[in-house]
């Protein structure tokens, strides 16, 4: 059984290899997102204090970061699960199916790279959540959750800009993935555009 801190290593190791094979990388691109045996010693430093860091530790930081980021929506587009894709089930009382009855397939694989991510993260968080390669691996998932799964309640972005952003975001970063299965499958903006139908029929009663 891996420990938080091999599973975490592991993910980003996934997510570095895909950025690689990312059909938009430039061969510069890909030599940055090659994983080095220094950046382990970058990414179980503290967090605190980075704005004392030398300039070439936060470049690496954040060519980490990107690689991680564009390696998220190739890992996504195939659906890999960076743990049992059971564990969604033990951790959040349902399984993506129940959560998203009606989600297409492309969809789903989406989600199960993103939930499996946030329980590496959230397992991460318990163990040490002062090192750099926990905030990495949030922030990528952060900013997921920004686009793909916001919070319940108001929404900060309206649904059709959100639409759009998540249409520009998957064109570049995941050009393989089925477009028109992932949006005709995406319950989250099917679920606001019916609140919005329904708010208007009841303002038009």
């Amino acid at each position: 059984m891996h420990s938080a801190l091999e599973s975490a290593r592991k993910t980003l190791e996934t997510f570095l290899k895909k950025a690689g094979e990312h059909p938009g990388s430039t061969q510069a691109e890909k030599d940055n997102y090659v994983f080095r045996d220094e950046d382990w010693s970058l990414l179980t430093r503290s967090i605190d204090g980075i704005e004392s860091w030398e300039h070439e530790d936060k470049k690496r930081n954040a060519d980490l970061f990107l690689g991680a980021f564009i390696g998220f929506f190739e890992c996504a587009t195939d659906g890999y699960a960076f743990v049992a894709a059971e564990k969604i089930k033990e951790r959040f009382g349902n399984t993506l199916k129940e959560s998203y009855p009606e989600a297409s397939i492309s969809f789903l694989k989406f989600t199960t790279s993103y939930w499996t991510l946030k329980i590496v993260r959230s397992d991460l968080e318990i163990a040490h959540p002062r090192i750099t390669l926990y905030h990495l691996l949030g922030k990528v998932e952060e900013d997921i959750a920004d686009i793909f799964f916001p919070e319940p309640g108001p929404q900060k972005i309206p649904t059709v800009l959100r639409e759009q952003k998540q249409e520009k975001v998957i064109s570049k970063f995941a050009p393989r993935i089925d477009f028109g299965d992932f949006f005709r499958g995406n319950p989250i903006l099917l679920r606001q555009k019916d609140a919005i139908r329904h708010a208007r029929d009841l303002r038009n009663q």
